[in-house]
């Protein structure tokens, strides 16, 4: 596990996607680092996420459509919960 993260300014990072460590898994495997400052980070990369994320929401192809139709319904009205976008079938 020690050469799957490292540490940079007090906060565990993912060395495979340079994300912020959850909480819950450095608590689990005591990394060492403070909570406190590895919860603040975690919060600011998921803010600076969703901000992106609804900014630049992904493409909906037609075999996505297709598979949303056949789950959902035709005219059936599907709501993207992080952008709020609205997505008729």
């Amino acid at each position: 596990m020690e050469n799957d993260y490292r540490i940079e300014n007090g906060v565990a990072i993912w060395n495979n996607n340079n994300a912020v460590v959850p909480v819950d898994i450095v608590e689990e495997y005591e990394f060492p680092v403070n909570l406190e400052t590895q919860r603040k980070a975690r919060e600011r990369e998921l803010e600076e996420f969703i901000q992106e994320y609804r900014k630049n929401p992904p493409k909906i192809d037609d075999v996505q459509m297709a598979e949303m139709r056949s789950v959902y319904g035709e005219r059936s009205i599907v709501v993207d919960v992080i952008s709020g976008r609205k997505i008729k079938l």
